[in-house]
């Protein structure tokens, strides 16, 4: 059997995951995301880790098979897609994570007045149904609950790639 993950977090989660589960499976390599969807609904790549928003037009149209999400709970977009945990996999988490980002002299009061908006912004419902309606769910945090959570993601997925032999590309 073959694969592809997109590079990042979700290569990682799914080399732990083949580590977890004993099996090997072959990385194909892409440089198009449109092959990917091809050479997936053709039946030549067998399995494929990819951000759930891209692949449920595909997953409605009958192409192909959504077998779970990464994340700790259901999408709602997708709600009838067990998570990785509920399909047999308990400890597996790969979700995602996008923030916002600034230069690291930005003024302290300027980069806490920028979160609270944005938690702000994250509450309302209309922003809550075009996040879901892409599969994703805002967690509004503070700067330092953010940086948290980098630094625990930093530590697990940089021990994944420590396990796999992985370096980082220059």
């Amino acid at each position: 059997m073959n694969y592809h993950a997109v590079p990042g977090a979700p290569y990682l989660a799914y080399l732990a995951f083949q580590k977890g589960v004993g099996i090997n499976t072959t990385f194909v390599p892409y440089n198009s995301p449109a092959n990917v969807i091809s050479d997936l609904t053709e039946s030549r790549l067998h399995i494929a880790v990819l951000p759930l928003a891209s692949m449920l037009g595909i997953a409605q149209g009958g192409k192909i098979k959504l077998l779970a999400v990464t994340n700790d709970r259901r999408s709602p977009t997708a709600a009838h897609v067990p998570t990785m945990g509920e399909a047999g996999y308990p400890g597996f988490f790969g979700g995602g994570l996008l923030g916002m980002f600034a230069p690291r002299d930005m003024p302290s009061e300027v980069r806490e007045k920028i979160a609270l908006d944005m938690r702000t912004v994250l509450v309302r419902p209309e922003v809550q149904a075009r996040l879901a309606n892409l599969g994703l769910t805002a967690r509004g945090t503070t700067p330092s609950e953010f940086a948290a959570i980098l630094e625990e993601q930093r530590t697990k997925w940089a021990a994944i790639a420590q396990a796999n032999s992985i370096k980082p590309q220059h």
